[in-house]
């Protein structure tokens, strides 16, 4: 298979999964409430990422839990995603700036930005 085909078949995918994620809350939000469709959203985004870093360290073969393994798996996240970050590190400080998050993105194309406040009280 050539790169450019699994960069377009990967593309896909991850737009499905955005897609997905975005469905799934207007649906519960339907069926239910926005404060119910927020607070399973938060549950479920307390769950995901654990299988995502440990599916991350599977396939990277990283088998120790330390610093510089974390910093390899987070970075994964980040690109797979979509982020642009910059990553810093000063002495023993380490800095991840997000300069672009597609969740972000997805909710202010959607006008949905009010949502982002609802967790904060």
């Amino acid at each position: 298979m050539k790169k450019e085909d699994i960069k377009v078949k990967s593309q896909y995918f991850k737009r499905s999964y955005f897609a997905l994620d975005g469905l799934w809350f207007m649906m519960v939000e339907k069926y239910f409430s926005l404060e119910d469709a927020l607070k399973i959203d938060e549950e479920v985004w307390k769950i995901l990422p654990k299988i995502q870093a440990r599916e991350v360290r599977r396939l990277l073969n990283l088998k120790e839990n330390t610093l510089q393994n974390f910093i390899q798996v987070l970075e994964v996240e980040l690109e797979v995603e979509d982020y642009q970050y910059q990553k810093k590190i000063t002495g023993p400080r380490l800095c991840f700036l997000i300069k672009e998050c597609p969740w972000y993105e997805i909710i202010k194309k959607s006008r949905k930005e009010y949502l982002l406040l609802k967790g904060i009280s």
